[in-house]
Protein backbone atom coordinates (compact mmCIF):
# COMPACT_ATOMS: atom_id res chain seq x y z
CA UNK A 1 0.00 0.00 0.00
CA UNK A 2 1.38 3.90 -0.87
CA UNK A 3 -0.73 6.62 0.06
CA UNK A 4 -0.15 10.32 -0.44
CA UNK A 5 -1.38 13.51 1.48
CA UNK A 6 -0.33 16.85 2.43
CA UNK A 7 -1.30 15.80 5.97
CA UNK A 8 0.90 14.12 8.39
CA UNK A 9 -0.73 11.61 10.12
CA UNK A 10 0.62 9.14 12.67
CA UNK A 11 -0.16 5.68 11.57
CA UNK A 12 -1.23 3.10 14.31
CA UNK A 13 -0.82 0.54 11.84
CA UNK A 14 1.82 -2.01 12.66
CA UNK A 15 4.69 -1.49 9.76
CA UNK A 16 3.61 1.63 8.22
CA UNK A 17 6.75 3.71 6.76
CA UNK A 18 6.21 7.67 6.71
CA UNK A 19 8.06 9.44 3.78
CA UNK A 20 8.37 12.56 3.16
CA UNK A 21 9.27 14.09 -0.36
CA UNK A 22 10.77 17.65 -1.25
CA UNK A 23 7.59 18.99 -2.45
CA UNK A 24 6.40 18.56 1.38
CA UNK A 25 4.02 15.54 0.52
CA UNK A 26 4.18 12.69 3.19
CA UNK A 27 4.33 9.31 1.68
CA UNK A 28 2.39 6.49 3.67
CA UNK A 29 3.79 2.68 2.99
CA UNK A 30 3.64 -0.99 3.44
CA UNK A 31 7.45 -2.06 4.95
CA UNK A 32 7.09 -4.83 2.79
CA UNK A 33 6.17 -2.55 -0.23
CA UNK A 34 9.50 -0.79 1.43
CA UNK A 35 11.51 -3.46 1.47
CA UNK A 36 11.16 -3.87 -2.35
CA UNK A 37 11.80 -0.47 -3.07
CA UNK A 38 15.07 -0.63 -1.21
CA UNK A 39 15.89 -4.29 -3.24
CA UNK A 40 15.15 -2.23 -6.23
CA UNK A 41 16.67 0.94 -5.69
CA UNK A 42 20.03 -1.07 -4.77
CA UNK A 43 19.89 -2.62 -8.53
CA UNK A 44 18.70 -0.07 -10.63
CA UNK A 45 18.59 3.40 -8.92
CA UNK A 46 21.87 4.00 -11.05
CA UNK A 47 20.78 2.26 -14.39
CA UNK A 48 16.80 2.74 -14.81
CA UNK A 49 17.37 2.32 -18.48
CA UNK A 50 17.67 -1.37 -17.47
CA UNK A 51 14.62 -1.74 -15.59
CA UNK A 52 12.54 -0.08 -18.43
CA UNK A 53 14.53 -3.00 -20.80
CA UNK A 54 12.68 -5.42 -18.66
CA UNK A 55 9.53 -3.89 -18.93
CA UNK A 56 9.73 -4.01 -23.32
CA UNK A 57 11.46 -0.14 -23.41
CA UNK A 58 14.26 0.54 -25.93
CA UNK A 59 14.96 3.13 -23.42
CA UNK A 60 13.72 5.47 -20.79
CA UNK A 61 12.64 8.18 -23.37
CA UNK A 62 9.93 5.64 -24.71
CA UNK A 63 8.33 4.82 -21.62
CA UNK A 64 5.26 6.82 -20.79
CA UNK A 65 5.57 10.78 -19.02
CA UNK A 66 3.87 9.87 -15.86
CA UNK A 67 6.77 6.84 -15.41
CA UNK A 68 9.31 9.93 -15.36
CA UNK A 69 6.96 12.31 -12.91
CA UNK A 70 6.58 9.56 -10.78
CA UNK A 71 10.15 9.05 -10.45
CA UNK A 72 10.99 12.71 -10.84
CA UNK A 73 8.59 13.75 -7.63
CA UNK A 74 8.71 10.77 -4.78
CA UNK A 75 11.68 10.42 -2.89
CA UNK A 76 14.05 7.54 -2.53
CA UNK A 77 13.21 4.89 -2.86
CA UNK A 78 10.14 4.84 -3.84
CA UNK A 79 11.06 6.38 -6.76
CA UNK A 80 12.25 3.36 -8.35
CA UNK A 81 8.53 2.22 -8.45
CA UNK A 82 7.75 4.75 -11.59
CA UNK A 83 8.64 2.24 -14.43
CA UNK A 84 5.94 -0.14 -12.87
CA UNK A 85 3.06 2.27 -14.20
CA UNK A 86 3.72 1.35 -17.65
CA UNK A 87 1.95 -1.84 -16.81
CA UNK A 88 -1.45 0.37 -16.67
CA UNK A 89 -2.91 0.21 -19.42
CA UNK A 90 -3.99 3.56 -20.64
CA UNK A 91 -1.14 4.94 -18.11
CA UNK A 92 -1.29 8.42 -19.52
CA UNK A 93 -4.10 9.25 -17.92
CA UNK A 94 -2.72 9.38 -14.56
CA UNK A 95 -2.10 12.89 -14.51
CA UNK A 96 -2.12 12.94 -10.42
CA UNK A 97 0.12 12.11 -8.09
CA UNK A 98 -2.63 10.67 -5.88
CA UNK A 99 -3.58 8.72 -9.02
CA UNK A 100 -0.07 7.29 -9.99
CA UNK A 101 0.37 6.24 -5.81
CA UNK A 102 -3.09 4.65 -6.15
CA UNK A 103 -2.20 2.74 -9.05
CA UNK A 104 0.84 1.52 -7.44
CA UNK A 105 -1.73 0.35 -4.41
CA UNK A 106 -3.75 -1.75 -6.15
CA UNK A 107 -0.62 -3.54 -7.96
CA UNK A 108 1.37 -4.22 -4.91
CA UNK A 109 -1.82 -6.42 -3.74
CA UNK A 110 -1.02 -8.21 -6.47
CA UNK A 111 2.60 -8.50 -7.50
CA UNK A 112 5.67 -8.25 -6.20
CA UNK A 113 7.79 -5.17 -7.55
CA UNK A 114 11.18 -7.10 -6.46
CA UNK A 115 10.62 -10.36 -7.88
CA UNK A 116 8.66 -9.46 -11.71
CA UNK A 117 12.32 -8.84 -12.94
CA UNK A 118 13.26 -12.69 -12.16
CA UNK A 119 10.18 -14.56 -14.28
CA UNK A 120 10.52 -15.09 -18.24
CA UNK A 121 10.23 -12.15 -20.91
CA UNK A 122 7.04 -13.63 -22.38
CA UNK A 123 5.46 -14.24 -19.08
CA UNK A 124 6.59 -10.30 -17.75
CA UNK A 125 4.97 -9.04 -20.33
CA UNK A 126 1.78 -10.71 -19.89
CA UNK A 127 1.33 -8.99 -16.74
CA UNK A 128 -1.18 -5.74 -17.28
CA UNK A 129 -3.52 -3.64 -15.32
CA UNK A 130 -6.51 -1.99 -16.32
CA UNK A 131 -7.34 2.15 -15.71
CA UNK A 132 -9.72 1.00 -12.93
CA UNK A 133 -6.73 0.51 -11.02
CA UNK A 134 -7.23 4.46 -10.18
CA UNK A 135 -10.56 3.93 -8.09
CA UNK A 136 -9.28 0.75 -6.42
CA UNK A 137 -6.92 2.13 -4.00
CA UNK A 138 -9.87 4.77 -2.96
CA UNK A 139 -11.12 2.42 -0.06
CA UNK A 140 -7.82 1.73 1.27
CA UNK A 141 -7.14 5.13 1.58
CA UNK A 142 -10.67 6.08 3.10
CA UNK A 143 -9.93 3.73 5.32
CA UNK A 144 -6.36 4.78 6.62
CA UNK A 145 -7.38 8.43 6.83
CA UNK A 146 -10.43 7.52 8.98
CA UNK A 147 -8.62 5.46 10.95
CA UNK A 148 -5.22 7.58 11.52
CA UNK A 149 -4.81 9.99 13.38
CA UNK A 150 -3.63 13.75 12.69
CA UNK A 151 -0.41 14.83 13.96
CA UNK A 152 -1.80 17.37 15.66
CA UNK A 153 -4.41 15.43 16.97
CA UNK A 154 -2.04 13.53 19.24
CA UNK A 155 -0.94 14.63 22.32
CA UNK A 156 2.25 14.39 23.22
CA UNK A 157 1.55 15.83 26.69
CA UNK A 158 2.48 13.46 29.99
CA UNK A 159 -0.51 15.43 32.39
CA UNK A 160 -2.62 13.18 31.82
CA UNK A 161 -0.35 10.45 32.55
CA UNK A 162 0.60 9.18 35.80
CA UNK A 163 3.97 9.54 35.59
CA UNK A 164 6.54 7.07 38.05
CA UNK A 165 8.46 8.38 40.84
CA UNK A 166 11.70 9.81 38.94
CA UNK A 167 14.95 9.11 40.41
CA UNK A 168 15.82 12.29 41.66
CA UNK A 169 12.69 12.52 43.44
CA UNK A 170 13.52 9.45 44.87
CA UNK A 171 16.94 9.75 45.77
CA UNK A 172 15.66 12.78 47.78
CA UNK A 173 13.31 11.25 49.68
CA UNK A 174 16.33 8.81 50.50
CA UNK A 175 18.19 11.60 52.08
CA UNK A 176 15.83 13.17 54.07
CA UNK A 177 14.48 10.53 55.87
CA UNK A 178 18.29 9.60 56.21
CA UNK A 179 18.86 12.61 58.02
CA UNK A 180 16.24 12.89 59.70
CA UNK A 181 17.23 9.47 61.40
CA UNK A 182 20.72 11.06 61.99
CA UNK A 183 18.98 13.79 63.57
CA UNK A 184 16.75 11.70 65.99
CA UNK A 185 17.59 10.43 69.48
CA UNK A 186 17.81 6.92 70.07
CA UNK A 187 14.53 7.03 72.38
CA UNK A 188 12.64 8.57 69.62
CA UNK A 189 12.98 5.42 67.46
CA UNK A 190 10.62 3.14 69.83
CA UNK A 191 6.91 3.75 69.91
CA UNK A 192 5.72 5.17 73.13
CA UNK A 193 4.06 2.07 73.66
CA UNK A 194 7.34 0.03 73.67
CA UNK A 195 8.91 2.30 76.09
CA UNK A 196 9.94 1.15 79.94
CA UNK A 197 8.51 3.10 82.28
CA UNK A 198 10.97 4.38 84.94
CA UNK A 199 9.41 5.60 88.39
CA UNK A 200 10.62 8.91 89.44
CA UNK A 201 11.78 9.38 92.81
CA UNK A 202 9.68 11.26 95.57
CA UNK A 203 11.96 11.71 98.10
CA UNK A 204 15.10 13.63 98.56
CA UNK A 205 16.83 10.26 100.12
CA UNK A 206 15.64 8.26 97.17
CA UNK A 207 16.91 10.81 94.88
CA UNK A 208 20.32 10.91 96.81
CA UNK A 209 20.39 6.93 96.44
CA UNK A 210 19.62 7.14 93.23
CA UNK A 211 22.58 10.04 91.93
CA UNK A 212 24.91 7.27 94.15
CA UNK A 213 24.40 4.60 91.74
CA UNK A 214 24.45 6.67 88.36
CA UNK A 215 27.94 8.08 90.08
CA UNK A 216 28.86 4.59 90.57
CA UNK A 217 28.26 3.12 87.57
CA UNK A 218 29.71 6.14 85.56
CA UNK A 219 33.11 5.32 87.59
CA UNK A 220 36.06 3.10 85.82
CA UNK A 221 35.37 -0.68 87.35
CA UNK A 222 38.44 -2.37 88.13
CA UNK A 223 39.20 -5.84 86.84
CA UNK A 224 38.33 -7.27 90.31
CA UNK A 225 34.97 -4.65 90.18
CA UNK A 226 34.49 -6.37 87.17
CA UNK A 227 34.63 -10.18 88.13
CA UNK A 228 32.03 -9.52 90.92
CA UNK A 229 29.71 -8.36 88.31
CA UNK A 230 30.00 -11.26 86.28
CA UNK A 231 29.34 -13.61 89.44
Amino acid sequence: MLIVSDKRYVPTTVNMIVLQGEDGLFYYMHRSLYDQCVLLYNTYSTRLDGAYKQLGFENMAAAPEPCHNFTDRTPEPIKILGPFLSLVTGCENLHSIEDMCGAITAMSMSINFSKLFRVPADVRSSIKFSLSVREEYKVQWDRFFMETPLLEQVSFSSTDISMPVTADIAEETAEDVYDSLLNMEVGDIFDEEGEEEVDSPDTEEETAEVEKKEEEAEKPKTGFGMLLNMV
